[in-house]
Formats: C-alpha cells, sequence, structure tokens
C-alpha cells in the first residue's frame, strides 16, 4: 500500500432494518471520510448533478438500493454494505480497509469499519 495516504478510521455503531433513514445514514457513513464522495464535485460522475442526486456518495448508496432492495435482514444488509463500502476499499489511498457486519437480532445489526493507516508495507 505504497499510496496510502489516509489516516487509520473506524468506525462502529447498530443499525435497525426497520428504520429506513437509520440504514441510509449508515450507508453514508461507510463513504462520507472522502471528500471527493460528497464534497468535490470535480470527482463525480459527469451526470451525478443532472441525475438529481446531491453527490457521488448519494448515488452510489441509492444505486446498491435500487439494485438490491431496501434491506430488511442482517444477510441482505451486509450484501448492500459491502457494495458501497466498495467505494472506499478500491482505492489505494485508503490502504487496507475492513467491514463486519454481525447480526444481533432479526432486525438490527453491528456495523464496524476500518480504513487506512501505515501498515509497514
Amino acid at each position: 500500500m505504497a499510496n496510502c495516504k489516509s489516516s487509520l478510521g473506524t468506525g462502529h455503531f447498530l443499525v435497525n432494518l426497520k428504520n429506513e433513514k437509520n440504514v441510509y445514514n449508515s450507508l453514508f457513513a461507510l463513504v462520507d471520510m472522502d471528500c471527493d464522495l460528497t464534497e468535490n464535485e470535480d470527482y463525480f460522475q459527469d451526470d451525478t448533478l443532472e441525475l438529481g442526486y446531491e453527490s457521488e456518495a448519494e448515488r452510489i448508496i441509492k444505486e446498491a438500493l435500487e439494485e438490491f432492495g431496501q434491506p430488511t435482514t442482517p444477510e441482505e444488509f451486509e450484501v448492500v454494505a459491502k457494495k458501497v463500502f466498495n467505494a472506499i476499499d478500491e482505492q489505494e489511498y485508503f490502504g487496507v480497509c475492513d467491514l463486519s457486519v454481525v447480526k444481533i437480532s432479526k432486525h438490527k445489526v453491528s456495523l464496524a469499519y476500518s480504513y487506512g493507516g501505515d501498515y509497514g508495507v
């Protein structure tokens, strides 16, 4: 990861799958550390704003939800979360990334993720 420039970052929270806003906000947290996805319009896809999305991050999340549907089970949420987090995981800038989704109950999961840091490589 010679091109890893990001400082180490982590996040952990519980997600209530019955609450669509909580699901969306949790997915947004997976990519909000990248200002190129949230604020820097120069790095958005050419038609992101024209299609009515406020940011590339919003587009990534809404397209994942369209592709896989609104998650109602821990297994469904994990699929959507991995798709969204892939936008960070694929970038050398963020170094080694990890995502963990653990079922707490039928409609609640623990979501933890980490990215960046110097791994001595």
